[in-house]
């Protein structure tokens, strides 16, 4: 959780000093508020959604590798652990992807085809993970679709929070898999 947030607090330093180079503001990053809508609502029904899923999903399936039995009460005893790491990690990818590559994008090549593009290389970011055996279909179904889910709520809301939130929720499993190994 700590290289999380070192992760974090780089990535932050690194985005703030590109807004102050070019000087841009932080809302040329989808770094505001933005307009409280569809998007908002999308993306904390979604945060929900995948934590109460995650649980149900848990006790049937073995998609999802854990350490040990993962019970209700050491659910809930993970949980601040979990939502720290999946909404730091989260935040780090929309604020890379979404608020500065999108953004800037979106001035060369319109904002369909930044979309596009900033998932692509969103997903392509993700081929090195080991969350699964078949790193393609991972890549495919969920890093490529998680992209262009996120590049629609920052668009449609002016801000990088909906598709954080969304980001958030959609990390809990991953998180969950790493953190079931901590005693």
């Amino acid at each position: 959780m700590i290289i999380e947030l070192d992760e974090l607090m780089l990535t932050v330093v690194a985005v703030l000093l590109v807004v102050w180079i070019s000087r841009s503001s932080l809302a040329s990053v989808y770094v505001r508020w933005g307009r409280f809508g569809r998007a908002y609502v999308i993306g904390i029904a979604a945060l929900i959604a995948f934590y109460v899923l995650t649980f149900g999903v848990l006790s049937h399936s073995r998609f999802m590798p854990v350490h040990g039995a993962v019970d209700f009460g050491r659910y809930l005893s993970l949980t601040p652990a979990l939502f720290v790491a999946a909404a730091a990690n989260g935040f780090l990818e929309e604020l890379t992807f979404r608020g500065l590559l999108m953004s800037r994008l979106n001035i060369a090549f319109g904002p369909y085809l930044a979309t596009t593009i900033q998932a692509a290389v969103f997903a392509s970011w993700h081929v090195g993970v080991t969350y699964t055996a078949s790193g393609l279909v991972f890549i495919v179904l969920f890093a490529f679709p998680l992209g262009l889910i996120g590049g629609y709520l920052t668009r449609s809301s002016g801000s990088i929070i909906p598709s954080t939130l969304f980001h958030a929720g959609a990390d809990i499993p991953i998180y969950l898999g790493f953190l079931s190994y901590v005693p």
